[in-house]
């Protein structure tokens, strides 16, 4: 098994344990729960995300996923690509750019988070992936602050 692979397989384990549904890109259906994680989802210029985040239906995130020995490389060319494909955008989604917040970069060992809304976005390491109620509940509160 490729090393990629192994680390995709602690990161579908950890998903799972945080209250993600994951789908392959062939099973597509963004609205099967509350946060679906698909696995492989093109973007608009034909690249794949590891995986795009959908909250009640809606794109919210990616998440890019590497070998355990690439985690020295997860805050500058992981989080690069991750930007390019936030601006790239998602197929078959309908959706504004800020809606695209949430990005991740991930091993089987290291996770890192930053939210493009934040005030000044930054990357955070932490310990385990974000509920999908917690994600529901930042977007609901910028919409709510941002009237």
């Amino acid at each position: 098994m490729a090393p990629e692979e192994k680390a995709r397989q602690v990161i579908d384990k950890k998903l799972e344990d945080a209250g993600w549904v994951i789908q392959d890109r062939q099973e597509f259906n963004p609205i099967a729960s509350l946060g679906v994680a698909v696995r492989e989802h093109l973007t608009k210029d034909n690249k794949e995300v590891d995986y795009a985040l959908f909250i009640e239906g809606h794109p919210v995130g990616v998440i890019e996923a590497k070998p355990d020995d690439e985690g020295v490389h997860l805050v500058t060319a992981a989080h690069e690509q991750n930007e390019e494909y936030v601006n790239s955008g998602l197929k078959w989604a309908n959706y504004s750019k800020t809606d695209m917040r949430f990005i991740y970069e991930a091993t089987g060992i290291l996770t890192h988070f930053t939210d493009l809304l934040d005030p000044k976005p930054r990357v955070r390491k932490i310990f385990s992936f974000h509920r999908p109620e917690q994600l529901l509940y930042w977007i609901k509160d910028y919409k709510f602050s941002n009237r």
